[in-house]
């Protein structure tokens, strides 16, 4: 069972963003189990992510698509923005969201990858960089969209349980 106790107001945040002695204990008050939700989930999310991208390297000539890794890109970042809105909407234990949202979704998205997206595009050329920034913003815009839809989802059903 987690250690967290789900309804517990955070500790606040130092002014400027900065962690407070509280926030510090806070954090450190996880378990073990805790722990290890986490780094299950982050080994499963991980594995999916590289399993999606050998599927779109193998599967993109025969779609026609000549740049899978920013179709994966895509995919990963809104199918994970809507697991973690339908585990923020649920009423589901902590340690579902801790493996699942904290651990999986954290390790199956790539922010990382998707603002590098147009830096590497900038070697290529202005023009590119230009739609690699679109593209990025299309990408957050429908991942903001399916946060809110599987959140509402995730509410839904909790109200109907």
């Amino acid at each position: 069972m987690s250690s967290i106790d789900p309804t517990a107001k955070p500790a606040p945040q130092a002014e400027g963003g900065g962690v407070t002695p509280e926030r510090a204990r806070w954090a450190a008050s996880a378990s073990w189990p805790d722990w290890l939700l986490i780094f299950l989930g982050g080994f499963l999310g991980s594995t999916l992510r590289y399993l999606t991208d050998l599927v779109s390297i193998s599967w993109a000539p025969a779609l026609g698509i000549s740049v899978p890794s920013t179709w994966m890109l895509f995919l990963v970042n809104v199918i994970g923005a809507f697991i973690l809105g339908w585990l923020s909407g649920r009423e589901v234990s902590s340690s579902a969201k801790l493996l699942f949202g904290t651990g999986m979704c954290g390790a199956f998205t790539t922010y990382g990858s998707l603002m590098l997206l147009p830096v590497n595009s900038y070697l290529v050329g202005w023009e590119v960089m230009a739609w690699s920034l679109l593209w990025a913003a299309i990408i957050l815009a429908l991942g903001l969209a399916a946060a809110a839809a599987g959140w509402k989802l995730g509410a839904r059903r909790t109200k109907h349980a």
